[in-house]
């Protein structure tokens, strides 16, 4: 079961991410001055304030390079990545309307995983041209000396150091078995705990997401004239067990609807 929830989660962040990239002139973002540690934090923190102990943490990192004039660049580009770390397995697949390379970092001491994935197209706006979505993928557990992981994976010389501050995104999850109330009025709730504003929101029966704005996170994008740096999502699936319900708490683009 926690492989297949895992491989939804992964699809969902993919498909996030992907029509983030096609739907990029349509969002405005503002530079980050926050340090994505103390983002991490934050929503650890508030997290156990609305009783749910953090289990997961993802980071997301996304690049789009859009000026290449040949594919012999595109080539110099994908070394350039290689080079970064010798203990990336690479694997090379293609479709009709594009190619992917996936680098799987191999490191059995670590306490997280790493996963680069580089899309490469021909480009929308020049005849010869082409284009490169690469997307960075990080996850570890949320124990208790989470720092010591999050300095690994943030040392000068590793992989998602590369990606600038603003294109860094992450969520904290967590599972509950028992709530007081129904998930509408928890998702609320999670959201008045930090201090934001509801600008978008789907609820269903099993499921609840909400798109808000803080002032006490950094980092906002504006879309449909709208400001928000926050996501939250709630879903309660039936276990043998009874219910169970998954909190999904980060910034935009990367709330899992699973």
């Amino acid at each position: 079961m926690g492989n297949k929830k895992q491989f939804f989660v992964l699809v969902s962040v993919l498909l996030l991410i992907s029509m983030t990239f096609l739907f990029e002139e349509n969002l405005t973002r503002s530079e980050s001055n926050q340090d994505p540690e103390d983002t991490l934090q934050y929503i650890k923190e508030t997290m156990r304030e609305v009783k749910v102990d953090p289990e997961q943490v993802h980071i997301y990192g996304r690049n789009h390079q859009h000026n290449f004039v040949s594919y012999n660049e595109v080539m110099i580009y994908m070394e350039q990545w290689k080079a970064t770390n010798e203990r990336v397995e690479w694997t090379f697949s293609e479709t009709a309307d594009y190619q992917k390379w996936v680098g799987t970092f191999q490191n059995p001491t670590a306490s997280y995983n790493e996963k680069l994935s580089i899309y490469v197209m021909p480009s929308s706006s020049s005849k010869d041209g082409y284009d490169a979505y690469t997307i960075y993928e990080a996850a570890f557990k949320a124990k208790a000396d989470w720092q010591s992981t999050y300095s690994e994976l943030f040392e000068p010389s590793s992989t998602i150091a590369k990606f600038e501050k603003n294109d860094l995104f992450m969520n904290v999850q967590g599972t509950v078995t028992e709530h007081e109330v129904e998930i509408k009025q928890w998702g609320r709730s999670i959201v008045e705990a930090y201090s934001a504003e509801v600008v978008e929101q789907l609820e269903e029966e099993t499921f609840v997401s909400l798109s808000a704005y803080t002032p006490l996170l950094d980092q906002q994008m504006e879309t449909n004239g709208k400001e928000m740096n926050l996501q939250v999502a709630l879903r309660t699936i039936q276990t043998g067990m009874g219910e169970e319900t998954t909190v999904t708490i980060g910034t935009p683009l990367i709330t899992t609807e699973y």
